[in-house]
Formats: structure tokens, C-alpha cells, sequence
């Protein structure tokens, strides 16, 4: 993909962050995921899975959506978390982490056009060609790529199933109707991570946040708020509401 994928970044859809884990640190690696839920055939589908896991994560007190970027099946490139922020997708090794979903799950397969914007933003994503919230310092397409499964402590987590071989061929892709299988026997679908728990207001799950993520974020919460600084104050770029229907042309 030589031009720009359609972007639509957490501003234009009114999505507020919080700073719940600390800053992001250097850009060192890349993970793909899928949703574990239905497609999302066009922008407009991206957008309503991108609000629905903003609230989600929000629920979870995480602060928003745990994932960095969406790419839709059309090729369009969702922005969420912003970039300076740690996520929450990979429990136990969200610093220094960029983590991209596809809505999607086990059985489903990357299209061309999620191809082609994915090796673009590889090669994009410290350009200009990103609204500076969601700009990465470093370049992506330098980083150490993988999926879910290939963390310690995940190895039995299905994700990121069939879009496994897109993550990890990055920046150079597969020409046009040739995938690579990943070589692996199929895995569970459940994960055994154990039960979620809350900690002052922070679930752990093990999937997305470890129980020592939820206890250092929330220690340093409390650090924060002895010194007089809130964490809770609303992090770029939510500070601006979007006041047209999904069916506007304002994208």
C-alpha cells in the first residue's frame, strides 16, 4: 500500500483514556490479536467494536481501550490507546508493547486490504502520518513482531489464531493470494488463566492484565494522589465529543 489507509483516531470518536499503567516505554515490540468476537467488514463496523471495547476496558478500570489499533476487514485503521500509554493486552508484558486487534476470531482469516494497512502502519507509525496522540517513537517496523500466544504464561491462548502469519510476516507481506499456515496443532479454546480479581478497582485477568500490573498501577495511583496528582484526569486525545451519526461523511 503506497497512500494512506483510511484513519480514524480516538479523537474523532470522543474516546477518553486515563493513565492507569504508566507511560508505554520504548516501542521494543509488536502483538497481534483478535477480538475473540464478530468481524468488522467496514468502518463504521470497526468503529461500534472499537467503542464497545473502550467500554469494556474502561469497566475494567484499565483506563480504555487496552489496544493500541484496530484494523477493519476494509483496511481501515482504528487509533485507540494512545501511543505514549502502556496497554492492556498481553498480561504480564505490556511495557514497551504495541498491541494491534482485528476484529475477529478463531477460524476467521486476515484480508488483503488488513495486509496492506498493517505493513503500512510497520512502516508509518513514528511519521507524520499519524495524528501525533498516536504516533510511536520508534519505528514498528524495527520491532520484535509476535501474537498473544508466543508470551510466557500464554501459550495456550488461541489468540491470535488464522491472523497469526499476518502479524508475523510485518512489513512485507505475502503476495495476493498466498498465506502461510501457522505450524502449530490446533490450540485450546479456553486458556485456563485464573479467575479474575479486582484490586481497588483494577481487574486482573492474566490475559490482558497480570495481578502484579493491577497491583503496581494501583500503588502508583496512590503515590500519585498523596502528591496531589489524579491519574483519573482524562489523557489526549479525549477532548473532543463527536456530534454526528456513524452514517456522516465526516470520515
Amino acid at each position: 500500500m503506497s497512500s494512506a489507509p483510511r484513519i480514524i483516531s480516538a479523537e474523532d470518536l470522543g474516546l477518553e483514556f486515563r493513565d492507569v499503567f504508566g507511560p508505554l516505554g520504548p516501542a521494543r515490540h509488536v502483538t497481534g490479536h483478535f477480538s475473540a468476537g464478530p468481524r468488522a467488514g467496514d468502518w463504521k463496523q470497526a468503529v461500534d467494536v472499537a467503542r464497545r471495547l473502550h467500554v469494556e476496558h474502561l469497566d475494567l478500570g484499565w483506563g480504555g481501550c487496552g489496544y493500541h489499533y484496530l484494523i477493519a476487514d476494509d483496511g481501515t485503521l482504528v487509533c485507540l490507546r494512545p501511543a505514549e500509554l502502556q496497554g492492556a493486552h498481553v498480561g504480564g508484558h505490556n511495557g514497551g508493547n504495541i498491541g494491534i486487534v482485528c476484529a475477529g476470531t478463531a477460524g476467521h482469516r486476515p484480508t488483503r486490504a488488513q495486509r496492506e494497512t498493517y505493513a503500512w502502519l510497520l512502516r508509518n507509525a513514528h511519521t507524520a502520518a499519524l495524528p501525533a496522540e498516536h504516533r510511536t517513537a520508534e519505528d514498528l517496523s524495527e520491532a520484535e513482531l509476535l501474537v498473544h500466544h508466543m508470551w510466557h504464561g500464554h501459550a495456550t491462548n488461541p489468540c491470535a489464531g488464522w491472523f497469526e502469519d499476518m502479524f508475523l510476516a510485518g512489513a512485507v507481506q505475502p503476495a495476493m493470494g498466498y498465506g502461510i499456515d501457522p505450524d502449530h496443532q490446533p490450540r485450546p479454546t479456553s486458556n485456563g488463566y485464573p479467575p479474575a480479581t479486582d484490586y481497588k478497582g483494577i481487574v486482573a485477568d492474566g490475559r490482558h492484565v497480570s495481578v502484579l500490573e493491577a497491583h503496581r498501577a494501583a500503588a502508583a495511583r496512590d503515590r500519585d494522589a498523596q502528591a496531589g496528582a489524579d491519574r483519573d484526569d482524562p489523557v489526549r486525545p479525549g477532548l473532543r465529543r463527536l456530534a454526528l451519526a456513524l452514517d456522516s461523511a465526516v470520515f
